[in-house]
């Protein structure tokens, strides 16, 4: 069962926390604070806001890879900062290198109060229902396809909504349809198109569970097979992770 976590709103950020001397949070250390709750566990473990000037909020990577694949998650990002109620942003920039060591335990405290719980809704018809998850099954599709590394955490927090059980079924029921045409693809004549090539990429990185720097060619040919790899890449072994997909 996937756990729910709720952001934490960087207004109660700002105006319950307070260092031993009494100084005020500057903005970019309360979405530091926030930053983990904002993109999910994985993600903040790759990424960590680096700067702000004039509005725009610089988040260092530990790759060009993770800047890339960021990127799709920016309007996310952007709009989550904003409804907390943070600073005012206008964009974000990406910059890979390393990230600055945590701070020691005790360098800085934090209190944090408890959002109001959202007031309930009455019942919905089942045609409401119907299309409430039409819509979290497109959006989470959307996110698997462009973000396969995404963990569960992070889809939850960007799918708000999603039932016990529902992100696994989707994800199962994607990763068969992707399949199926990959099989396709396997057993034709005609070359692979670039977004068949994507989508084994997608496949890849969602049924391995793995990050896109640590998807390696021998990776790929366990996932697809050699004959689908060869069809889709070229020979055996030439298969460019994800990654480097997209930076084509």
């Amino acid at each position: 069962m996937i756990k729910r976590t709720g952001f934490r709103p960087l207004q109660s950020l700002v105006a319950g926390w307070r260092p031993a001397d009494g100084t005020p949070l500057e903005p970019l250390e309360a979405i530091l604070l926030a930053w983990t709750g904002i993109v999910g566990g994985r993600v903040a473990q790759h990424s960590q806001p680096l700067e702000l000037h004039d509005g725009v909020l610089v988040v260092a990577t530990r790759s060009s890879a993770w800047s890339q694949q960021l990127q799709f998650l920016e309007p996310e990002i952007l709009a989550r900062l904003r409804a907390m109620g943070g600073p005012a942003l206008t964009g974000l920039r990406f910059r890979s290198g390393r990230l600055r060591p945590p701070k020691p335990a005790g360098a800085e405290r934090s209190v944090v109060r408890r959002p109001r719980p959202a007031a309930a809704e009455g019942p919905l018809c089942a045609p409401c229902r119907g299309e409430r998850a039409r819509r979290r099954k497109v959006d989470l599709e959307r996110l698997f396809f462009n973000l396969p590394w995404l963990d569960a955490e992070s889809l939850v927090s960007l799918v708000p909504g999603l039932e016990p059980g529902e992100l696994e079924a989707i994800r199962r029921g994607l990763l068969q349809r992707w399949w199926l045409g990959l099989e396709r693809v396997r057993r034709g004549s005609r070359r692979a198109t670039d977004h068949e090539r994507r989508i084994a990429s997608s496949y890849v990185l969602l049924q391995s569970g793995l990050a896109p720097d640590d998807i390696t060619p021998a990776v790929v040919r366990n996932v697809l097979g050699p004959d689908l790899e060869a069809r889709l890449f070229g020979s055996p072994g030439s298969a460019p992770s994800a990654a480097k997909e997209d930076e084509r």
